[in-house]
């Protein structure tokens, strides 16, 4: 089995590993020299997903090293924090009141850890790193980042995707996202915060779309209403869909965006997924205005106290 793969030209093998995690790849490089010559390249462009001590380490080499962040395809964000040291331990104190084992206890008990540096040094230092990755397509943040981190003005016009984990989103990352208008896949959740609170979100430069390469959105429906008006997309998934109330309007609005992203960019394909009400809402009124794709997948997530026999008996 090995050998035919191997026989395999290297662009199949290439797209093979395209398919592969970071891991089950490098466990393939140690078979043999020829699947270790063609995935030591995708090891090199693949930053997977570090513990926070690691990800800064990284992010200080990808910022020190230009050639090596240039080979940076993939990146996969974890919580960054400042470098810490340990403080250095104290001298010995010794005295004959305390006596030999209390000076020894305070030797022994390891020193604890201070900060060297703090946040705005290290968005400085992010910022580098994101200036030499000039070849990024993908970034993957997977935690809440410190607003100093996504204050920059850093544009990367070879990244295509952006995964936004939902704890992760923030006001700041958002404006950051917006300066990117090259992308053809956005994962971001969004949430309203206090209007004393809100940035605005207008784009930086005056142009008819934010992101006139939008193909793929998945978000939430503040999201939906956030992007939709600022985008171009065909394959629509938003989730988290809720029956209308006094106190949530947003599947009024996400059903205006929907039917008027559809007049200017005709929808492929829309993905909803929530509870029965909130899709009961708004699939009729799609129907009924001709904002229906060709393709409707529908995804029902369980309300309170209800189980999937009652989901079922539901329907008429």
């Amino acid at each position: 089995m090995q050998e035919g793969i191997t026989t395999l030209p290297t662009e199949v093998l290439e797209e093979i590993m395209s398919y592969i995690s970071h891991d089950d790849i490098a466990a393939l490089a140690s078979t043999s020299k020829r699947l270790w010559q063609v995935s030591s390249p995708r090891l090199r462009s693949v930053i997977p997903l570090f513990a926070s001590e690691k990800a800064r380490r990284c992010i200080q080499y990808l910022a020190d090293n230009p050639q090596r962040a240039t080979q940076t395809l993939e990146i996969h964000l974890s919580k960054l924090v400042p470098r810490e040291e340990r403080r250095k331990p104290s001298a010995w104190r010794f005295n004959s009141i305390r006596g030999f084992f209390i000076a020894a206890k305070d030797r022994v008990v390891p020193p604890p850890f201070v900060p060297v540096e703090k946040y705005p040094a290290l968005g400085r230092v992010f910022e580098t790193a994101l200036r030499n990755m000039t070849h990024l397509r993908i970034l993957a943040v997977h935690s809440y980042q410190h607003v100093d981190i996504w204050a920059n003005q850093v544009i990367i016009p070879s990244l295509r995707a952006i995964f936004v984990h939902p704890a992760a989103t923030s006001p700041t990352l958002w404006q950051w996202v917006m300066r990117q208008h090259s992308l053809t896949t956005l994962r971001s959740c969004w949430y309203d915060p206090p209007w004393s609170l809100r940035l605005p979100s207008s784009p930086p430069i005056r142009r008819p779309s934010v992101f006139p390469d939008l193909h793929t959105l998945i978000t939430n429906p503040v999201g939906a209403t956030e992007i939709l008006h600022k985008s171009s997309v065909s394959d629509l998934i938003v989730h988290g869909l809720t029956a209308p109330s006094n106190f949530n309007v947003y599947p009024v609005r996400v059903l205006h965006e929907i039917v008027r992203s559809n007049k200017h960019t005709p929808l492929r394909r829309i993905t909803l997924s929530g509870t029965l009400g909130g899709i009961c809402y708004i699939l009729p009124l799609l129907h009924s205005q001709d904002s229906l794709p060709p393709h409707v997948r529908l995804f029902f997530e369980l309300e309170n106290r209800t189980s999937e026999r009652d989901l079922v008996r539901s329907f008429p």
